[in-house]
């Protein structure tokens, strides 16, 4: 037996995903001095859709991301990294927990992990 996540564990770890990218979009939203309804109409989506994003109660997919990133000014790894305002002491990139977190995702999305993880390594020496 493998030490494969619970269905619980994985909820847990999508709603942690969900609240740290939530607080980033807000940061960003509010940094670019935009309201929720004036972002929600840039991107496509409701007020009360962008509530819910910025709280972590709904999270938004990558293809939703790469439209939050154009119109913020960001690239989507901008919007996943963790900010400077997230204690650091809250993030494990052990290689099991980056394998947790890439079970929970489609083989898409993790295609687009992999290039945004190729973009940061060709980027470090900048």
């Amino acid at each position: 037996m493998g030490c494969e996540p619970s269905s619980g564990q994985y909820a847990a770890m999508a709603s942690e995903i969900g609240q740290r990218v939530g607080r980033r979009i807000k940061e960003l939203r509010e940094a670019a001095g935009l309201s929720q309804p004036r972002l929600g109409a840039l991107v496509g989506k409701s007020a009360q859709t962008i509530s819910r994003i910025e709280t972590g109660a709904a999270l938004p997919g990558l293809a939703t991301l790469e439209v939050f990133a154009r119109h913020l000014g960001v690239d989507v790894a901008d919007i996943v990294a963790r900010s400077p305002a997230i204690d650091a002491a809250e993030t494990d990139f052990s290689r099991e927990r980056v394998a947790e977190i890439l079970d929970l995702l489609t083989q898409a999305e993790r295609t687009i992990v992999g290039s945004l993880a190729t973009v940061l390594i060709a980027n470090r020496g900048r």
